[in-house]
C-alpha cells in the first residue's frame, strides 16, 4: 500500500509531462484497488500496510498510518486541480480527516502545540510522523474550510518547528521520548519533513517555517549530500552496520530536492548530480535499482517499496523541476 501513491503520482506526472493518457486507465483500477483496501478507524478511513508489523506492541494490517494517508491525500487533490472532484473522492477526505483529527493519539503542549501518534494504537512521538499529520490537516482545512483541522495544524507545526535541533537537523523520535544512545537522524527522513514544511514556507508564507526549511536544508546538504552526488544514509546513529549507499535515501534526496528547486533554483543541480550519482552506482540498467551497499556487502534485490517506486516518483519530480525551469528560462 505505501507504493501505491508513488506509481499514481508517477502517472499522473506521465500525463502532465508527455500529454499521454496511456497509463489512465491502469491509474484508475490502481486507485480504485487502494480506495476498496483502506483501513478503518473508529471515525475514518486510512492508508495501513497491508500486513501485521511491530512496533512497541503488534500493529494488524492495514491499521491506518498517518504517513502513508497523507500521499493519498496528496494525490487526490493534485489529481482534481484540473477537474471537479467527485463525491466519492470527498468522501475518501473526509473519512481520512475524521481519522486524523480524531483517533490519533493527542498530546497536547504548553505553548500551543500539539503532538500526534503514528496510527490509532501506539503512543510513539515521531516527528516526520507529526510532520506528516499537520501537511494533512492544513490540506484538509483549506478543502472543505474547517477551522478545527488549520487550527490543529498549525499547532502539529509548532511542534515540529519546537523538536528541531539548534544545527537544522530533526531527530526520528522526540528528544528524550527514547534514550538518546537509541535515537537518530537519516537523510530520508528528513527529507520528508522538509517536503512537508514546503508548502507552509512558500504558500502560506509562514515565518518559522521558513526559518525552518532553510535551516534544515542547510543541515541536508552540508550532512547528507556528498560532492559527487552519493548521499549518506545516516548523519548519526546507533548502528555499529556502515551503510554506504541506500536507494531510498537517494530517491528520497532527489524528490525533496527537486520539490525545494521551486524556492532555490541552485537545488535542481544538486538533484540532478544525485541522480547521475544513482544511476551510476545503484541502477542495473534494465529498469531496476538496487537496494544498499554495505562496506562489506552489495545487496542488488530490487525492492519496490524501498527502492523502485521512490525513485520513479522521484525521477518524475525531477523531470518535472527540469520541464519548468526550461518553460521559465
Amino acid at each position: 500500500m505505501e507504493t501505491l501513491p508513488y506509481i499514481l503520482r508517477a502517472m499522473l506526472l506521465y500525463r502532465k509531462l508527455t500529454g499521454s493518457g496511456e497509463y489512465e486507465k491502469d491509474r484508475q483500477k490502481l486507485f480504485g484497488y487502494m480506495v476498496s483496501h483502506l483501513g478503518k478507524s473508529e471515525h475514518g478511513r486510512g492508508v495501513g500496510h497491508q500486513f501485521d508489523w511491530y512496533t512497541t506492541g503488534l500493529i494488524p494490517a492495514y491499521t491506518p498510518c498517518v504517513t502513508l494517508t497523507s500521499y493519498l491525500v496528496d494525490f487526490i487533490i493534485e489529481a482534481r486541480k484540473e477537474s471537479a472532484m467527485p463525491e466519492s473522492e470527498k468522501s475518501v477526505l473526509r473519512d481520512i480527516g475524521g481519522f486524523v483529527f480524531n483517533d490519533l493519539n493527542r498530546q497536547e503542549h504548553s505553548g500551543g502545540a500539539a503532538t500526534i501518534s503514528y496510527t490509532p494504537l501506539d503512543k510513539r512521538r515521531v516527528i516526520n510522523a507529526n510532520s506528516y499529520a499537520a501537511r494533512i490537516m492544513y490540506r484538509l482545512g483549506k478543502f472543505f474550510k474547517k477551522e478545527d483541522y488549520t487550527v490543529l495544524s498549525k499547532k502539529l507545526l509548532d511542534y515540529v518547528l519546537k523538536e528541531q535541533n539548534e544545527d537544522g537537523s530533526w531527530f526520528y523520535f522526540e528528544k528524550g521520548s527514547v534514550a538518546e544512545k537509541e535515537n537518530f537522524i537519516d537523510s530520508f527522513h528528513s527529507a520528508f519533513i522538509l517536503e512537508n514544511l514546503f508548502e507552509w514556507a512558500t504558500v502560506e508564507k509562514d515565518e518559522g517555517a521558513s526559518t525552518a526549511l532553510e535551516k534544515g536544508k542547510d543541515y541536508f546538504l552540508r550532512s547528507f549530500v556528498n560532492s559527487d552526488g552519493s548521499v549518506n544514509h545516516f548523519s548519526k546513529s546507533h548502528l555499529p552496520i556502515k551503510i554506504k549507499a541506500d536507494i531510498r535515501s537517494m530517491a528520497q534526496s532527489i524528490n525533496c530536492l527537486a520539490l525545494l528547486s521551486q524556492k532555490d533554483p541552485g537545488l535542481l543541480e544538486t538533484a540532478q548530480k544525485i541522480y547521475k550519482k544513482t544511476i551510476e552506482t545503484m541502477y542495473d540498467g534494465g529498469g531496476s535499482f538496487y537496494f544498499r551497499k554495505y562496506s562489506f556487502y552489495f545487496s542488488k534485490m530490487n525492492y519496490i517499496r524501498w527502492g523502485a517506486a521512490p525513485m520513479l516518483n522521484a525521477l518524475c519530480t525531477l523531470a518535472l523541476a527540469e520541464k519548468d525551469r526550461k518553460e521559465g528560462s
